[in-house]
């Protein structure tokens, strides 16, 4: 039992790739007796190591392409195993992370949070003896993230039975939806125009007395009826109160599903006509028995909020009374609403 080795390199011999090696074995036992057995080696050329490349297509966008993260993973193969490889890279903004001994397994990784576009680079893979593959113009793009803005529930804080009091409204012209003008200097809708008060847990105003909005709620989404129905405990949202509650979100977004009128019952046609619905104290939205006349307005905000400056409101027409918490719900007119 035993291998035979060459005596000198073949690199840079006159021996070269194709060509045989040829001898021969002689063998003798312990009797004298002798068995010679001939052998030939063909010669071949070492194989550059090979990359295979996986691009993370899940981090594709900007919310996620960020410092740091890997955005394309390789795999190195060598037929001769000649580790450890090392590698160069060319292209901007990106670096190679090793990530075991043997260098066989690399990330490519983002040096500074992404922008749109796309990220061109090459890759030259290398043996331990110098046998090299490079992989040229090989690209990936960032797309920007699709962006829902925010969806605020609050309740008001002021009790009124008529909702444009309540809120603060003085007037509404004929806008799809209508423009509110809030009381001035004073009440919840001039103080969420004026104050930059979106997304306060809670906030104070002057109204009849110093009066406080607290928010209920706070989600984002690729549709606002998913959104409501996520938002508190599996679409349960705490609440103690039957003042008026308002739901707030941009306009312009991602987000789909936004409504422009209000209606309240189900069996329309009209593009952008919404039902809301409101369950409470444990009751679900149903399609029937939680429908509510409602109404909404847009505004302009004084001071952009989440990057959007013009707001749609939403609430409903007549306080509703409950106790412990309640569900929300906007479906198209033009379907059957609950959940």
């Amino acid at each position: 039992s035993g291998r035979l080795s060459i005596k000198t390199n073949l690199s840079g011999s006159t021996t070269s790739s194709g060509d045989l090696l040829s001898g021969s074995t002689i063998a003798t036992n312990t009797f004298g007796t002798t068995k010679e057995t001939p052998f030939t080696a063909s010669v071949a050329a070492n194989q550059a190591p090979s990359i295979a490349f996986t691009n993370q297509t899940a981090k594709f966008e900007t919310n996620l392409a960020l410092n740091g993260v890997c955005m394309v993973s390789m795999s190195v193969s060598d037929d001769e195993s000649d580790t450890p490889f090392s590698a160069s890279l060319s292209g901007s903004d990106l670096q190679l992370v090793y990530s075991n001994a043997n260098s066989s397994s690399i990330g490519l990784h983002l040096t500074e949070n992404a922008t749109a576009r796309e990220y061109f680079y090459s890759v030259t893979i290398t043996d331990q003896f110098g046998k090299s593959q490079t992989y040229s113009d090989r690209s990936f793009t960032v797309a920007t993230s699709a962006d829902y803005g925010r969806v605020f529930v609050y309740d008001v804080g002021f009790n009124n039975a008529t909702y444009n009091t309540a809120v603060g409204i003085t007037s509404e012209d004929g806008s799809t939806p209508p423009v509110a003008t809030p009381v001035t200097d004073i009440g919840f809708l001039d103080k969420i125009i004026d104050d930059d008060v979106i997304g306060d847990s809670t906030f104070t105003y002057s109204y009849g007395g110093s009066q406080t909005a607290t928010k209920l709620a706070e989600a984002s989404g690729s549709n606002l009826h998913t959104v409501l129905r996520s938002m508190g405990s599996s679409g349960t949202i705490s609440r103690n109160s039957s003042k008026h509650f308002v739901i707030l979100f941009p306009s312009g977004s991602d987000m789909g599903g936004i409504p422009t009128t209000t209606t309240d019952s189900y069996g329309g046609s009209t593009t952008g006509e919404y039902v809301l619905e409101v369950g409470t104290d444990g009751s679900t939205i149903d399609g029937s028995n939680t429908l509510e006349s409602s109404e909404i307005n847009q505004m302009t905000l004084a001071t952009s909020h989440v990057g959007y400056t013009k707001w749609f409101m939403v609430g409903a027409a007549n306080q509703i009374a409950s106790s412990t918490n309640f569900n929300l719900g906007l479906n198209p007119s033009s379907g059957s609403g609950g959940a």
